[in-house]
Formats: C-alpha cells, structure tokens, sequence
C-alpha cells in the first residue's frame, strides 16, 4: 500500500509574541487516514525568557482508527544563562478517546491500554559547544 501525507503551517509574529498554526493529514493504503492540527505560539517575557505554549488535536477519520481521537495542552518556560546555555522546562498532558493510546512521549502506551490520560514534565540545561 501506499502512504502519504500532507501538511501546511503558518507563523505570525505580533510584538512579543509568535502565533504558530500547523493542518497535518496522513493516510495509508489500509484505508487508515488521521488528521491532526496544532495552534500554539511563543511569548518573550524579556530578552532572555520566553513561554512556549500549545494545543494539538489528532482525530483518526477513516479505516481502523476512524474513532480514535487524543489532544495534548503542553506549556514551557526558557531562560538563556548566556549566550550558549539555555535553562528549559515543560509541562504536558495528553487525553485519549475511542481507542487511542497516545502518550506525553509520543509513544504507544505499554501493552493495550487506551483512552487513558498521560501527564509528563521535563527539566534541563542545553549547551551549545
């Protein structure tokens, strides 16, 4: 079978804030097809800091996962400690329906549980060398 898949997003800067859009729609030769779409943008709170923030919505529409659905809010904080070393923190939560089992870490979930909700953080230092 065949796979294919198309997307299209778009970025709008206004002021301090970036406002980012993205349509996204996959299909296989099993009759399988899934959309997803994200809105979600950027906010600089100074000249070191910023708060990304976003929401994403995947709903199957055809085939073997015409039911499932999952959405995921996720919210970070950076702050550059120089001009190579950045301090990152996120917080996500992901709720799945009618079959799917999508997880914070974008991986199956263990064995076959479904329709379950999946809350995950993640803290760190980034250095360019």
């Amino acid at each position: 079978g065949s796979y294919s898949t198309s997307n299209i997003g778009a970025s709008y800067k206004a002021g301090t804030a970036t406002i980012i859009v993205n349509y996204n729609s996959n299909k296989n030769g099993k009759g399988d097809k899934a959309d997803s779409y994200l809105i979600g943008g950027v906010v600089k709170l100074s000249d070191t800091s910023t708060v990304p923030i976003s929401y994403n919505k995947y709903s199957g529409k055809g085939g073997t996962i015409s039911t499932q659905s999952a959405s995921q809010f996720a919210i970070g904080f950076t702050n550059a400690l120089s001009a190579r070393t950045t301090f990152y923190g996120t917080v996500a939560t992901v709720s799945n329906s009618g079959g799917s089992n999508i997880s914070v870490s974008n991986a199956p979930a263990p064995g076959t549980a479904t329709n379950f909700s999946s809350n995950g953080f993640e803290v760190g230092v980034a250095h360019k060398f």
